[in-house]
């Protein structure tokens, strides 16, 4: 028991990791590229804005759009942290109600990409508690029980809950799966198949490896496609900026020249 409980806290952790090196990467763009944008409104565009002003030349509508973002940030800046800080502690607060937790998980769940991750990273969750407790020989439904009563994610806690209700009926554990609507195919199919061969412990053991496996593959994709995107998405803005402040400096040649 000893030994099985250390590798359900390695594998645990081994899963942490993994998510945390998915995601600090791409964090780490964004943060700096947040900045890069701030740096360029607060300081390049507002001396452009006086050379411009200077030499009366008017602007386009792309320009002006910058230059009016560029005050609204020099404005309100501070106010805009205060509102960003105060905004993340009232959302901290709101979860911590049931319902709006609840609805705040499953939209989560309803992202493209995002989605299914969270999806796959619970029930790869739900499989490894699962197999050290029935390897402990603590009955499934017992076992469903303690999962449920632990479980802080609201949509799989309701998906227990229907599959604890359907075992309950005499429709065993299949039924269940299928009657909780959360779980994928794969988990169903193979599910079924333990119960025919009555290997259900080992099955879920195997699961739970597999799922293992498809985050550590998932946290890696994850990873490499939202680098480029924040990339790109920096590149846009970045390219905006500069577009905006080079287009009057035509015009400004031509009234010098």
């Amino acid at each position: 028991m000893a030994q099985q409980l250390a590798d359900y806290y390695q594998k645990r952790n081994g899963r942490k990791r993994q998510i945390i090196g998915a995601l600090t990467y791409p964090l780490i763009i964004l943060c700096t590229a947040v900045l890069v944008v701030v740096f360029m409104l607060r300081m390049v565009v507002p001396m452009f804005e006086d050379i411009f002003r200077q030499n009366g030349v008017d602007l386009p509508w792309i320009t002006q759009l910058i230059v009016g973002l560029s005050q609204f940030l020099e404005s309100y800046g501070s106010l805009l942290v205060l509102v960003g800080i105060g905004g993340f502690f009232g959302i901290r607060f709101a979860l911590k109600r049931r319902e709006v937790l609840e609805i705040w998980q499953k939209t989560l769940l309803k992202l493209p990409v995002l989605g299914p991750f969270v999806r796959l990273l619970h029930i790869s969750k739900f499989t490894q508690t699962l197999s050290l407790l029935t390897s402990s020989k603590i009955p499934f439904l017992t076992a469903i029980q303690m999962v449920k009563d632990t479980s802080e994610f609201l949509p799989l806690k309701l998906a227990l809950e229907k599959m604890e209700l359907a075992i309950t009926k005499g429709d065993g554990l299949y039924k269940g799966i299928i009657a909780s609507g959360f779980f994928d195919q794969k988990m169903s199919s193979m599910v079924k198949v333990a119960e025919e061969t009555n290997k259900t412990e080992y099955v879920f053991e195997k699961l739970s490896t597999q799922y293992n496996a498809d985050i550590q593959q998932k946290s890696k994709m994850l990873s490499t496609l939202l680098e480029p995107f924040i990339i790109i998405l920096v590149g846009l803005f970045v390219g905006v900026i500069l577009i905006a402040m080079y287009l009057p400096m035509f015009k400004l040649s031509t009234v010098l020249g």
